[in-house]
């Protein structure tokens, strides 16, 4: 299937390359979702002291807390 979509090749080293899209397609996930936090009025403070608190319990529950 071919999307006409220009790629580049990223020498990683060692014998490793990746292919990408020179302009990616999909939209830039990461500024959306600092938006919709603001928008929503969350801090990344106030998300990350979330996030650390459901990692606790769902340690808790899988025992290994």
């Amino acid at each position: 299937m071919r999307t006409n979509t220009p790629l580049q090749v990223v020498d990683l080293g060692s014998g490793t390359f990746v292919v990408t899209e020179k302009e990616p397609q999909i939209p830039n996930i990461a500024s959306e979702f600092r938006g919709a936090l603001e928008k929503a009025g969350v801090t990344t403070e106030q998300l990350l002291e979330n996030l650390c608190e459901v990692k606790q319990e769902m340690a808790k529950e899988e025992g290994r807390a």
